[in-house]
């Protein structure tokens, strides 16, 4: 009996472990019902940047998916946050709107359209998190 809870707490421990950080509900919903038919993951919602960044202060992920534009605020802060702590933590842009981001943005950083989720998954999977 402890052994099977020792091997549930491990497998549980070893998920990769997704912050999405979108201020619509149903884009979270989808983009977690999207990737767990990849790969178990352990999910954390922010609805703001200003959130985001809260998590950020006490917990490591494995990868961020960030909307851009945000009803209070941008993904754009919790990216210039990440940089400014140097941290190594994939970043990822989920947009519906990619041509509204500015081009040398789309340059540094991945960006998807919340329209088509296939290149997603498949840059989740380039990461080895699925």
């Amino acid at each position: 009996m402890t052994s099977d809870l020792h091997t549930q707490e491990s497998k549980q421990a070893s998920r990769p472990k997704i912050l999405l950080v979108d201020d619509a509900q149903d884009y979270r919903a989808f983009t977690q019902t999207c990737l767990k038919r990849h790969g178990y993951f352990d999910f954390w919602e922010a609805r703001s940047a200003r959130e985001a960044i809260e998590f950020l202060g006490f917990e490591t992920f494995d990868l961020i998916i960030c909307d851009f534009y945000m009803e209070s605020d941008t993904g754009l802060d919790v990216l210039n946050f990440l940089q400014a702590k140097r941290s190594a933590i994939p970043f990822v842009f989920l947009t519906s709107s990619i041509e509204s981001i500015p081009l040398r943005l789309i340059a540094e950083v991945r960006t998807f359209s919340k329209w088509r989720f296939s290149p997603l998954v498949d840059h989740v999977k380039e990461l080895g998190l699925a």
